[in-house]
Order: structure tokens, then sequence, then C-alpha cells
């Protein structure tokens, strides 16, 4: 596979360089294109060396007596030769000369003749990223179905904190991966979605409504998206971003709800109604506030006017499959048909409510569980301690308690953990000394913009420690390792995975730490003397504690502690060895918060499963 990199004029063109040895180690051959504003941060020598290719520069370059048509057109032969663009940074130049077709330079010229997917990772100011006009042009470019990745939050490279800084190089590279394996069994579909709750009125300010987040019904829309149908997606309202490529109809009541449901029937081939449709309504609504010495209020059921989302009574064909969402907390109910039913296919004259089965109950929170949907899990009667592993080169070894003599395959990772596991006598330090060492630590430059340093947190006789790789600005502030977003997903996958696997694990249990102790600016990489640095303490917190089995998140702890070159997809899920004790390689929750990362979160919960069966089983 080819992937052309469109290097933009910003100040995070340095992370590029990283982004092109990335998509280089994922077996992707990168032809980098820089625009002259790039040329002014990075030189085109450094891609060069990289990707060992030349790099693109000019569009008309310098007469030569090698002067030729194909020459004249490179940008042309560059765009059919390549089958997905990543443009990072995607600067608020370059996304307007993309949204509006301007073409003066080879970049924004390749881009009006690429006819593949396309990748944007913008970078900007974050007023520059708010104003209305880049705001316009993201759209633009969102429902021309390119992939928006970022940007992040975090401290800028002008001083001010908001959105604004691009998304690490390994976040990219997993994104454009996604984009060239995305399914698109759904092309020519046009699926058409209800999501959240609506909100019936019972005065002015006052209304009656159901609880609903809205998740499901937008995941399906973002699922159905990124497989190729075109979507609309009619939603109540909730407090969630707006799916890539997906166009959004917002609505407030039941009523608002039926005719934008009904104004977009005709056309759809699949109908899925995953709204909480409020139940009951005032037959008439007063102009003013009710007074609460008022008379009793009375609701009728049904929507205004007892008319609900009758879908299939609107349809001449009765063409669209429908479904709906599942029930509780009786269990789930599944309809005959589900939501794939196609047009023309024979509908039962009133759905059947189908025996609940287990292992479908299973799938369906573990599928939850992968969209990051806090769940209840039903007990496992497997023991999972018996179910085959898997090594590094994909072939199933023996089970855990029968393994004796483990190989070591030919990359470096451990099959069997027990193999590797040796008992050199505990350091003899406690955590206290440590962080007491560290003091007020000033060794590196990460000290100049930190508020707190963040030395770990957790159980000092755990056996089992997460590494992560450094504070972020909600860590930074507390002075405590993932407190949050990504930390609250760290803590659903500990306590969640233990819960469904019958182990008696909370959060407090395990020991959290980072490689870095200090939050660095922009919520950059660390560098390497700064990982080297603050890498000392880090190796006497685990010799310290000792644990049975040290988890590493994200590719730079992996670095830090296994000195490989491979990136965390080529680690993850085999074991490794840090001084004698078992280190499991897994994805960095912050990463699978992404939309487009589900198939990781899968796989970072198999991960967890190993990890946690070999501690405490």
């Amino acid at each position: 596979m080819r992937a052309a990199l469109g290097v933009g004029g910003g100040i995070a063109a340095y992370k590029s360089a990283e982004l092109a040895r990335a998509l280089a180690e994922r077996d992707l051959q990168v032809q980098v294109v820089m625009t002259a504003a790039a040329r002014e941060f990075v030189r085109p020598l450094t891609f060069a060396a990289l990707t060992g290719r030349k790099v693109i520069t000019d569009l008309f370059p310098a007469s030569s007596e090698t002067e030729s048509l194909a020459s004249a057109v490179e940008h042309i032969g560059v765009a059919q030769a390549n089958d997905i663009l990543v443009v990072a940074p995607a600067t608020a130049d370059l996304m307007a000369k993309f949204a509006h077709g301007l073409a003066d330079d080879f970049l924004s010229t390749m881009y009006l003749a690429f006819t593949g997917p396309v990748v944007l990772a913008p970078a900007m100011n974050n007023n520059m990223w708010r104003h209305p006009a880049t705001q316009a042009n993201l759209e633009v470019l969102r429902q021309r179905g390119h992939t928006i990745v970022g940007p992040d939050e975090g401290e800028l490279a002008c001083g001010t904190v908001g959105p604004g800084r691009m998304s690490e190089p390994e976040v990219i590279a997993e994104a454009v991966l996604a984009v060239l394996n995305r399914r698109t069994d759904m092309e020519g579909e046009t699926v058409l979605v209800t999501a959240g709750p609506t909100q019936e009125p019972l005065d002015p300010v006052r209304y009656i409504t159901n609880r609903s987040s809205g998740r499901m019904g937008y995941a399906l829309a973002e699922a159905a998206a990124a497989r190729g149908a075109r979507v609309v997606l009619v939603s109540g309202p909730v407090h969630l971003p707006e799916p890539t490529g997906v166009t959004v109809i917002k609505v407030r009541t039941a009523l608002e709800m039926r005719d934008a449901v009904f104004a977009n029937l005709e056309p759809a081939t699949i109908v899925i109604k995953a709204a909480a449709v409020a139940d009951y309504h005032v037959a008439k609504v007063p102009q003013g506030k009710l007074k609460k010495t008022a008379a009793r209020l009375s609701l009728q059921p049904g929507g205004p006017g007892g008319r609900r989302l009758r879908v299939r009574d609107q349809r001449s064909d009765h063409g669209p499959g429908h479904g709906r969402c599942g029930r509780s907390p009786q269990g789930v109910q599944t309809r005959r048909g589900g939501a794939h039913l196609r047009r023309g296919a024979q509908a039962p004259a009133r759905p059947s409510r189908l025996p609940m089965n287990r292992e479908l109950l299973r799938q369906v929170l573990e599928y939850y569980q992968d969209l990051g949907i806090q769940t209840l899990y039903l007990s496992d009667p497997r023991t999972s301690a018996s179910e085959p592993r898997a090594s590094a080169s994909g072939v199933l070894s023996a089970p855990l308690a029968s393994v004796s003599e483990p190989r070591a395959p030919a990359s470096g990772a451990v099959s069997d953990p027990l193999a590797s596991a040796s008992e050199p006598a505990p350091s003899g330090e406690t955590l206290a000394v440590i962080r007491a060492d560290i003091g007020d630590c000033t060794r590196c430059r990460l000290h100049e913009g930190r508020s707190k340093i963040v030395f770990g947190s957790g159980n000092e006789q755990a056996k089992l420690v997460f590494v992560g790789e450094g504070p972020g600005a909600d860590e930074d502030a507390q002075g405590l390792p993932f407190v949050g977003r990504a930390g609250q997903l760290l803590t659903q996958m500990i306590e969640g995975t233990a819960r469904k696997e019958g182990l008696p694990l909370q959060r407090p249990d395990v020991y959290i730490c980072n490689v870095v102790k200090c939050r660095p600016p922009e919520n950059r990489t660390p560098l390497p003397d700064e990982m080297e640095t603050c890498g000392q303490f880090l190796f006497r917190q685990l010799e310290a504690i000792r644990p049975k089995a040290i988890c590493v998140l994200g590719a730079t702890a992996a670095k830090a502690l296994l000195q490989r070159k491979e990136g965390v997809t080529k680690m993850r899920g085999n074991w490794y060895r840090w001084r004698g004790i078992p280190v499991m390689v897994t994805y960095h929750p912050s990463y699978l918060l992404r939309p487009y990362n589900q198939s990781a979160k899968r796989e970072a919960w198999e991960d967890l499963k190993k990890a946690l069966h070999y501690v405490y089983d």
C-alpha cells in the first residue's frame, strides 16, 4: 500500500517526521509532499532519510535536461499512484484550500486530482480552530467523507491552552490503517437512524423526557457511514459530537422527530429506531409557566395526537427493514428480521419475541463494552486460565496451567511469562524514599511548565503495575496518574474485566505510574533525554514493588521499558521481560477513546484479560 503524506507549514511539522516513520513501520510506502511553509520548519532531507524516497516540494521544479510531460503533470501521477492521502499538519490555510478547490502548489493540486480516502490531522492556534470560517471548511471536508483526526486539547506552542494540538503520530498512523482496512459492504445503502431522547413540553420552561445518552444510535450511524453507507441521523437533545460523514438532523419533540423521519424515509433502505421517544405528552401546552398551585396536570399516553413513529405504515412498498433498541431490565428482546432486513424482504405481520439466548446477550454486552459504554457483565462459567494462549507468532500454545518449557519466538516476545519470571531479592527501597529523592525535581526541562509532580498511586505491594507515558492536564493539576478521560476508561477496563472474569479486583489494588513524572508541553511525546532522566525513578519504583507482572500502556512506555523498535500494534498482546518481570504490552487508553478504534478496544480488553489471569489466577 502507498500513502502520500502532505506536510503543512506549522510547528507541528516536526511530528510529521515521526508519522512518516510510523507509517513506514506499518508497511506503507510513503511519498512526502511538503509545502513551502513546511520547509521553514523541517528540512526535506529529514523525510528523505526516513522514507528512502525523494521529497516533492515544488509544483514546477527547476528547468533541467530531464524535463518531460511526466514531470509537468507529476501531481497527477502521484495522485494516481497512492492509495491514501494523509495531511499532517493540516493547517487552516490548507483546509481552506481543500474546501474551496484552490490549487496553487503541489499539495493542493494533487488533492484535487486524488480520488481515494483522505485523512486530515488539523493543527493550529485554538482561536483559529474555533473560528467560524475554519469550522465551516471542516464541515465541508467532513461531508466529503474525509477522516478528521484530532486536534487534541492542551498547551499550544503559542502559549495558549485549548484545542489545536496535532494528534500523536501513532494515533494518526492507526487511523490511516483503520481507513485502509475499512469495510465498504454497505455502499449503496441509505441508513436512517433515530437516536437520543425527545422532550415534550409541560409549559415553556418544563418538559418530560426519557433518559437516553444517544450513544447507541450515534455509534450505529458512525459504523454504517464507516462501511460506506449514506447515513441520516435524526437526533434528540444529546451531548455528543456529530459522527463523521453523517447528515445530522437535530430535533426536540416527538412530533419533530416524526416529521424528520418521514421526510427522509423514502430513500432509506435501512431504518434503525434507537431513539427513546417520550411516552407521554400534554394535550395542550399552556402559554405561560405553570404555577405550583395549579390544578393537577394530565398527561396523555403516546406521541402528540396519539401518533407514534409508525415507519412501516408510511411506506407503500414496506421497503426498509427496521430495528428497535433493546429493553431492560428483564433482558433483551430480539425482533425477527433484525436491523438489516432488506427491501422486498417478507416481514412478519407482528414482530415476535424470541427467547433470550445467553451467548447472544454476552455478545451484545461485549459490543457495548467495545464502544466504551459502561455495562453489566454476565459471569462466565468457563475457566479462562484453561483457554489456549497465543504466542507472538499467533500460534496457540498449551494452556497456561500445563506450560512447562515454552519457547521464545524469534520476535523476542515470550509466549508464557512463567518461563522467564525470576524471583530476585527486592531492592529494599520504599516508594516513600524514592519520592523523597525526586524532591522538587529540576533535572530536565519538563519541570519548567509543570504544576505538580505525578509520582504514582495505588497499592505499594501490588501484584500488577500499569505504566503509561506521562501526565496530562488533569493529572498535572491533581498530581495523580490517569484521572482524566483516559484514566476513567482505564478504571472501567480494570474493574469491568475483573468483574467479568470473576476476579475480586478494584483499581486501588493495582499500582499506576508513568515513564515521565511531569507533563510534557502540549502533551507532546517525551524526548529521549527526558525519559532517561525520569526512567531511573520509574525503574526504582518497579524494583521496589517487584510486581508479578507489568502492563505497559502505549508505544512510548513500551519502548522505554523494553528498548524495542516495533510499534505497539506489533507488540501488543505479547509477553516480554523487564529485569525478569513479565511485561504485557497493550494500547494506551487515550488511543482507545478515538471513535475509529473499535477493533483496538476489543484487543486491549483481551490483552488485559491475559494479564489479569496470569497475575491473579
